[in-house]
């Protein structure tokens, strides 16, 4: 089952890479880069890959994969599987009722999945099963159990779309062939693109009014999926043997690390690029300085992930020791909203630091919307730090906490009031709030708020 490449320019690596070796899953969209080395050939470079991994430990995850492959089509009512020895090799050989192979062949190239379909010169094997040809999907080491899930979710969609048409019978309650079914399922799909044709076309005047949200140069904005995907890496990195690697999922230590560290790398300097532009200074830069400058903040970024590590390990003990309901450590690592916020924090903060626009917001306002708690990149937080439950937290911009200190939910540290809007926004009407007392404690109805005493009228 082999992914479709994506060969846009956007996709375009850095200066920093001689040679790009991409094998992309077909809904992470995440790239694994190896250098090639001067005087050696792509093939060799990806031999050493290889080799670095260990063919031992290839074989076992493609097994797995396998297996797992076969234990899922294997629910799919009227799909037969050729061949389940249980040491068999990476090929997945299936049949579906009623449903020609070369019709679910392009059934499912329209989800981007591509398999080969045929005989693949094994006819007297296949013969002896009855059979003249079969669906064969192909996994590999870059291959995922999600991709499985996205081929048994496209195998149902192509019986479900028959199964709900009204034209799949005749008229005298005969069944209609494979090849006439794969008609209905066209005639069907004319009507939704006749449709959807008409949808397109009010929605693209609508495009036409000249708003700020009519905006549609997207490779001028930072995608939020690839900056949240860095968060998700980073935590990997903070924390590396507590969440498993999705995408890198043979490895020894360091060959996770270089390539989880080599993909943020990638993807943040993509995204620094993006952002410098909103940047008077770099608006109207040239690319090459654009790049360079981007390299050079993503790398001095990096260079602070040990003191991002020493930071969030005193938060995980001020968890501990200051929770009686905490069962152990890992309990808060794994399930404690706070300390994902607060640790979101302490990256994005080190962005803000850098001046970098746009991505440290997006990296705090994701951990706002899955904790609840809303730190703002700019607030300068101390060692020792936790926030016991946490919902509706909220802390501004200005705003600094020293070490040992331990807030509830419901507190709010920031201004009473921002009426002013935008016209507040260069005047320095929000003087720091320092907390450096151990706690902050809850008032009644979790209503506690600790304001600036200005007024912002």
């Amino acid at each position: 089952m082999s992914p479709k490449p994506d060969l846009s320019t956007e996709h375009s690596p850095p200066k920093w890479i001689t040679k790009l070796l991409e094998f992309k899953g077909l809904e992470s969209g995440i790239y694994r880069v190896n250098r090639v080395k001067e005087g050696e050939t792509p093939l060799g470079a990806a031999l050493e890959y290889l080799n670095s991994i260990g063919m031992p430990e290839i074989s076992r995850y493609e097994h797995e994969l396998v297996s797992y492959g076969m234990k899922e089509l294997a629910k799919i009512k009227g799909l037969h599987l050729i061949g389940t020895a249980s040491q068999k090799s990476s090929a997945l050989s299936f049949v579906l009722d009623g449903y020609d192979n070369e019709a679910v062949g392009q059934h499912l190239d329209k989800y981007g999945i591509a398999v080969r379909t045929g005989h693949h010169c094994a006819q007297p094997i296949l013969r002896s099963y009855g059979l003249e040809g079969v669906v064969r999907p192909t996994l590999a080491l870059y291959n995922s159990p999600e991709d499985i899930d996205r081929l048994v979710r496209a195998i149902r969609s192509l019986i479900l779309i028959l199964q709900n048409s009204k034209n799949i019978f005749h008229a005298d309650g005969r069944k209609k062939l494979p090849s006439e079914n794969f008609q209905t399922e066209g005639a069907i799909m004319h009507k939704l693109e006749s449709e959807v044709n008409k949808l397109i076309g009010d929605i693209l005047s609508d495009y036409e009014s000249g708003r700020d949200i009519d905006n549609i140069q997207t490779f001028d904005h930072p995608k939020k999926e690839v900056i949240i995907e860095i968060v998700e890496k980073l935590r990997n990195i903070i924390f590396p043997g507590f969440f498993k690697n999705g995408t890198y999922r043979i490895y020894t230590v360091r060959n996770n690390m270089t390539m989880l560290l080599e993909d943020v790398l990638y993807n943040l300097i993509k995204q620094i690029s993006i952002v410098l532009r909103y940047v008077p200074e770099y608006e109207n830069a040239d690319e090459v300085d654009i790049a360079d400058e981007a390299e050079r903040l993503a790398l001095k970024f990096l260079g602070t992930i040990p003191k991002i590590r020493e930071y969030v390990d005193t938060d995980v003990q001020a968890a501990y020791d200051g929770d009686p309901a905490a069962f152990n450590k890992d309990e808060i690592i794994f399930s404690y909203p706070g300390l994902f916020a607060v640790m979101v924090n302490r990256i994005a903060h080190e962005l803000y630091l850098l001046n970098i626009p746009l991505i440290p917001r997006i990296m705090t306002e994701y951990a706002h919307s899955v904790t609840g708690i809303d730190i703002h990149p700019g607030a300068q937080i101390g060692k020792y730090f936790f926030i016991d439950h946490g919902t509706g937290i909220v802390i501004g911009e200005t705003t600094v906490i020293g070490d040992n200190v331990k807030i509830y939910q419901g507190v709010t540290l920031g201004a009473l009031s921002t009426r002013g809007g935008q016209k507040l926004k260069s005047q320095n009407v929000t003087p720091p709030l320092t907390i450096m007392s151990p706690y902050i404690r809850v008032l009644p109805f979790s209503a506690a708020k600790l304001l600036w005493a200005r007024m912002l009228w």
